[in-house]
């Protein structure tokens, strides 16, 4: 198996840029870190789908080890500016190591979905009526990351402001649904709107479990149809940009 040693180096230069903006956002916005974890975990797989998305071929690999060298960076920094971070326990560094290039590389896998690398095992054949799992898992993390990014990561950029947020989650959400339905080779508006409800539901887990917030079941539910419905929305719009511009080249 041959690296693509350009990739690792062109994908740990990206993380830099995107992990070193998100750490001026968060640590300058929140004081709670389990929010900040969320948005560097998002940043992470941000990094991977670049890197896997625009590298010719599969780079999955690569995307990988670029997560991993990215993480031994920042170590590295920390350790300089904070001597005592030395002699932290070692399991625990060997941990975020881990974190950090098991997150990429599933980010470097949506990417090369996205792109159109990544083989169909996971889809069924074309024109069956298999629920394509590819798209779907595609679909929860491209939602996830484009909402931690927008209603997370920039929300210091328009102060915090609820009603904008909401309106951003809307937009990330549609968003989402317009790549699936865009990019996928097939028919996947179920996959998409699928996925949207999942995307909400994968949030909502974070914010009880890890931020320890409490929602009402009604606006749980509402949440859940609210996402369904824009990303079927998004996907739709995504299938019919894509057959317009098959039908115009």
């Amino acid at each position: 198996m041959n690296l693509h040693w350009k990739w690792i180096f062109i994908g740990a230069i990206i993380g830099l840029i995107i992990i070193g903006t998100s750490f001026y956002f968060l640590e300058k916005a929140y004081s709670i870190q389990n929010i900040k974890l969320i948005g560097y975990i998002s940043g992470f797989l941000l990094t991977g789908i670049l890197t896997g998305y625009y590298s010719p071929g599969r780079t999955v690999i690569e995307s990988a080890i670029a997560g991993g060298v990215l993480i031994a960076l920042f170590l590295v920094l920390i350790a300089i500016v904070h001597l005592e971070f030395l002699f932290i326990n070692y399991m625990y560094l060997l941990g975020i190591m881990t974190a950090g290039v098991v997150i990429t590389g599933v980010g470097g896998w949506t990417g090369e979905k996205l792109q159109g690398t990544i083989d169909k095992t996971m889809d069924g054949k074309d024109g069956d009526s298999t629920f394509q799992w590819g798209w779907f898992i595609t679909g929860v993390l491209v939602g996830f990351c484009l909402n931690v990014l927008l209603i997370v990561i920039l929300a210091p950029l328009y102060g915090l402001n609820l009603m904008l947020a909401l309106g951003l989650f809307c937009l990330g959400t549609m968003l989402a649904g317009f790549i699936i339905g865009f990019k996928s080779p097939g028919i996947a508006i179920k996959e998409a709107s699928l996925a949207g409800a999942a995307t909400i539901l994968l949030e909502t887990i974070l914010l009880v479990e890890i931020l320890e917030f409490r929602f009402d079941p009604g606006v749980f539910a509402t949440a859940m149809f609210l996402g369904f419905i824009l990303t079927l929305t998004g996907a739709w719009i995504g299938e019919e940009t894509q057959a317009r511009i098959y039908q115009i080249y």
